[in-house]
């Protein structure tokens, strides 16, 4: 069991307290760092670069990272970096969001209310 991910072994659509909230997946990704899936986007990135980058025409290149969107799943290398025992949860955690633009919004349905 992961110490972070308070809902572990817990169905992945379960309805914990009849709100919508961010996943809560945390963990360590078994895999070397270097087999991450930001790993292989950022090569591909610096490959594009060498590949494009020596001509004389000019080109655009975006690269957008996937983390650190949920699930919290990292490498070992970031996963061990910080107890935590030693981090402060930030309080926008627990926010009931009544306050949020989003809850206002119909376009958006109850995900947010």
């Amino acid at each position: 069991p992961d110490p972070i991910d308070k809902k572990y072994g817990l169905p992945s659509n379960a309805d914990y307290d009849g709100k919508y909230k961010q996943s809560d997946q945390h963990g360590m990704n078994r895999l070397p760092h270097s087999l991450s899936v930001t790993a292989h986007q950022t090569r591909d990135a610096l490959e594009a670069l060498e590949r494009l980058g020596g001509g004389d025409k000019p080109f655009s290149l975006h690269l957008s990272l996937h983390s650190p969107h949920p699930p919290m799943i990292v490498t070992r290398k970031y996963y061990e970096m910080y107890s935590p025992d030693d981090l402060e949860a930030p309080i926008s955690l627990d926010d009931d969001m009544k306050n949020s633009a989003y809850s206002r919004n119909d376009k958006l349905g109850n995900e947010y209310r």
